[in-house]
Formats: structure tokens, sequence, C-alpha cells
């Protein structure tokens, strides 16, 4: 097993235990244990300025917000088109307001479907790669699909 996958695996175990790594005191429907893996899985590679954290799917910005602001260093994208369990129009809003209380700034809200956000990538993230990529967009295969298909040519050799 390679060095990276130990880390990932104590990231997991580590999360299991513990939890998030950092706190904001903000809620969302991602539990403990996730958002601390993925707090912990952006730090292995926060020292690489050439990769980002790229979400499918923000909702209210929970998961985004608290990675962004447990990795300030690491630049973290968001799409969402906001067009789902928003009858309020209020979805993103809280999550804008999330990032800009909680973050260093480091978060780049991308407004569009995901197809053509993923279609259009580099347009916002130029030659980055993917360090940590999490899909809680659209669940159905296809949509599941189409964001590990559209996304393979920017992922990052360990993400």
């Amino acid at each position: 097993m390679s060095e990276y996958i130990h880390k990932i695996q104590k990231c997991l175990e580590t999360s299991k235990t513990n939890g998030k790594s950092l706190n904001i005191g903000i809620d969302g429907l991602s539990g403990d244990s996730l958002v601390g893996f993925l707090q912990r899985a952006v730090d292995l590679h926060s020292e690489n300025k050439d990769e980002i954290y790229l979400e499918i799917g923000v909702f209210k910005g929970y998961t985004l917000t608290s990675v962004a602001a447990c990795n300030p260093s690491v630049a973290c994208f968001g799409v969402d088109n906001y067009s789902k369990y928003d009858e309020e129009g209020t979805n993103k809003k809280t999550a804008v307001s999330r990032a800009d209380e909680f973050t260093s700034g480091n978060v780049t809200f991308i407004d569009e479907d995901f197809e053509e956000a993923m279609l259009n990538l580099e347009t916002f993230v130029g030659n980055k790669r993917i360090g940590t990529y999490f899909i809680d967009g659209p669940h159905d295969y296809r949509s599941q699909y189409l964001c590990l298909e559209y996304a393979k040519k920017y992922l990052s050799d360990d993400c």
C-alpha cells in the first residue's frame, strides 16, 4: 500500500473517532466524520498550491465552509446552481455569508449547473488540479458518472 493510501486511511480512522478537526459552530446535513475526513484529506495537499478542493453540490455551504476554514491556504471551489431544495431562494446567500464569515477568502462559488461547470472547469480553476473532490450534488447514476468522467483530466495523482 502506498504511503498516501496510509495517510488517507489514518484520516478516515481519526475522523471516525474524533469527528471534525475544526468546529466552526455551524451545522448542516453532512456528518461530523465526513466533514472531519474532508478537512484532513484536504490538509494532506495543503502545501501544494497547484491543488484545489472541489465540491459539487453546496446547498447551504456547511461542508465547503468547514473544509475551507480548516485549510485557509487551499483554494476551495463549490459548484451549485441552487435549483433544488431552495424554495425561498436563500441557500446561496447562506452559503456565501458563511464563507465570508468563517474563511480566509479562499472559497469560490461556481453558480452553474454541474455539467456546464465541469465542462468549463479550466475557466474557473486555470491549470490547477483537484486534490480532493467531494461529489454531493445530483445523486442519480448519470450525474455521478458525469461528475467523475468530466473531472478525470483535472484530478491530481493522489486525488
